[in-house]
């Protein structure tokens, strides 16, 4: 299982040290000239192309991505506008703008399974924008990591990493299942 790790700016290999250190991946060092500000759509724009760049360079132009807290936003357009380069979404503790036009039309785009997880330190945390992520992506699954502060991948890693086995396992499966010629095609349709 292949990773790739992807931050809003400078200092992914830090902050998803036990990610890399659990999968075979990588962490893109995001420059910090294409630091991504997702309100300002030109600075999406082309850090998803710049990540684009970097998965399609590896061995087999195909990762399972990993994005949290802005670069979800990111991490989702990536999904949507090259396909072919993402066998699997996790994002952890999304912050998205959900006034954006564009984002929710972006998530209706995404054909890979995708795994939102949110850290939830009590009853009362809210969760619903992460719900949300998850619910309007086709293939979204919702995972809530009680009894922790985010973000969930630092703050409850094993947890995190244990959810990231089983969905990547089945990420595999289903695209082990597809037409090879139409890459992270759902295995079957809904009916």
């Amino acid at each position: 299982m292949t990773i790739v790790c992807l931050h809003s700016g400078p200092g992914a290999a830090e902050l998803f040290a036990s990610q890399l250190g659990a999968f075979d991946g990588s962490a893109w060092e995001t420059p910090a000239e294409l630091t991504l500000r997702p309100a300002v759509d030109s600075s999406v724009e082309e850090w998803v192309t710049a990540a684009a760049h970097v998965i399609a360079q590896t061995d087999d132009g195909q990762r399972h991505v990993l994005a949290t807290g802005e670069a979800a936003f990111g991490a989702i357009m990536l999904a949507a506008e090259h396909p072919g380069l993402v066998t699997s979404l996790v994002l952890g503790d999304p912050v998205v703008d959900e006034s954006d036009d564009n984002y929710w039309r972006q998530m209706k785009r995404v054909q890979c399974p995708a795994l939102v997880v949110a850290s939830a330190p009590d009853r009362a945390t809210d969760v619903a924008q992460a719900q949300s992520v998850a619910g309007g992506i086709a293939n979204g699954v919702f995972v809530i990591i009680d009894g922790c502060e985010a973000p969930a991948h630092k703050n409850r890693d094993s947890s995190f990493n244990e959810w990231l086995v089983s969905f990547f396992a089945i990420a595999e499966g289903l695209r082990s299942l597809s037409d090879p010629s139409e890459p992270n095609q759902p295995a079957m349709e809904e009916v």
